[in-house]
């Protein structure tokens, strides 16, 4: 253990109450989609910034620039709540500090947008959702896991480092965006902006479980539409009902689901195909002459998604029926992504090292923005505090120790990695 990093992480400690109150508050923000919580996180997160020594940009996304990139996710296209997209400022957050020797540039990068609370009377508590509420050692409310908790522990392990970050080496970029649960936009337009300024390594602080993961899923949909032959209900054979064919295709999904998991045994999350949303029909007494069936793949970079749609088309034409059912283009599509480059992931080995609070290694099982940071050459670690089986349900939170172990981790990496001693 090097002579500072006691004092660090001793700092950390004592003020474990600032990091608790600093995540309660951004959980109260509750920056859901288009909110005004979205703007009070940002100017939350902007004031500890500047009071840990650095710069602080907005800067408001265009949308013609994003819309010229081929990674831009076209949100619009969603309807719904999501149409006006184009006529709302989106604003994202750049923080730097420029160390006086060169060095290794990380970038820190955090999403401040939650998921939206569709059943707030599932929590324990009335309100418990936008509390940030300790209770029995745990924090509590919509983004404690994802991605809140992460990024109140960037916030917090930069203020105990600003007296240090004078001998530090290299450089600091803390990305804060928006709408990374709606694709990544903000994400991409901070990586459209920074093009000329390329980072060494970035981490983003997406609930891993103390892993730190080199890999990520991508994520890939599309819909199942299954034919019927409307009659008279007590004339219609077996397949005349759309339902009835709807439900061998989700027999075959499930098939898909078990092939994937066989090539990837020691995977912990064993689903890679989910049919979510099933829709067709107009009468109960009638068989449905269309059902469609919705479809996400979350899918190793390894299985490319046109493989799994081949065997389904083979699957579903095996069924030998009159109409076969097609497959048809709906929603998103992201690759998955991996890194070659350890350097990141070495450090947190070697942090969890001198701090006793080892580093597991594996692959994050969902897409997320790293596969931005994939795309521009940024070699990127997903790793942050909490469990994502927790992210987007009821009772969202994350532990007092999971905060407390992931900023000691945090801190003792980027202490290797900016060569402070």
């Amino acid at each position: 253990m090097n002579d500072l990093l006691p004092d660090v992480l001793g700092d950390l400690t004592r003020r474990r109450q600032e990091l608790t109150d600093l995540l309660a508050r951004l959980v109260q923000a509750h920056p859901i989609y288009e909110s005004p919580g979205q703007d009070d996180a940002l100017r939350l997160a902007a004031e500890h910034l500047v009071g840990s020594g650095l710069d602080v940009q907005f800067s408001e996304a265009s949308l013609d620039v994003l819309m010229s990139s081929p990674l831009y996710v076209d949100v619009p296209a969603f309807g719904g709540d999501f149409e006006s997209y184009g006529r709302v400022p989106r604003t994202a957050l750049t923080a730097t500090r420029v160390f006086d020797s060169p060095g290794c540039h990380v970038i820190l990068n955090g999403h401040l947008d939650v998921e939206y609370v569709t059943a707030p009377g599932d929590w324990f508590e009335p309100g418990l959702w936008s509390s940030g509420a300790v209770r029995d050692g745990r924090i509590y409310g919509r983004g404690t896991s994802d991605m809140l908790g992460g990024v109140a522990c960037y916030l917090h392990v930069l203020r105990s480092l600003a007296p240090h970050l004078e001998r530090a080496e290299g450089a600091v970029s803390v990305q804060l965006v928006l709408d990374e649960e709606i694709g990544g936009n903000g994400t991409l337009w901070q990586l459209l902006r920074s093009q000329g300024a390329p980072a060494d390594l970035a981490i983003i602080a997406e609930p891993s479980d103390g892993v730190a993961c080199a890999r990520t899923r991508g994520f890939h949909q599309f819909k199942v539409v299954c034919f019927g032959a409307p009659v008279h209900m007590v004339f219609a054979r077996e397949h005349d009902n759309a339902v009835r064919t709807a439900a061998d295709v989700l027999r075959i999904l499930e098939d898909l689901n078990c092939w994937i998991a066989e090539q990837f045994p020691g995977s912990d999350a064993r689903r890679f195909v989910l049919c979510g949303v099933i829709g067709g029909g107009t009468d109960a007494a009638v068989p449905a002459a269309r059902v469609e069936l919705l479809v996400t793949l979350a899918l190793p970079p390894e299985i490319a998604p046109h493989t799994v749609e081949r065997r389904l088309s083979e699957a579903l034409f095996a069924l030998g029926l009159a109409k076969t059912p097609v497959i048809e283009r709906y929603g998103l599509s992201f690759p998955g992504s991996a890194t070659t480059d350890h350097r990141f992931a070495d450090a947190l080995n070697e942090a969890g090292r001198r701090t006793g609070l080892p580093v597991g290694h594996g692959e994050f099982p969902s897409a997320c923005d790293a596969r931005l940071y994939d795309a521009f050459g940024v070699p990127v670690t997903v790793f942050g505090p909490g469990r994502l089986d927790r992210a987007h349900g009821s009772d969202e939170y994350v532990t007092l120790d999971e905060l407390d172990d992931y900023c000691a981790v945090l801190a003792a990496s980027l202490m290797h990695l900016w060569g402070i001693e």
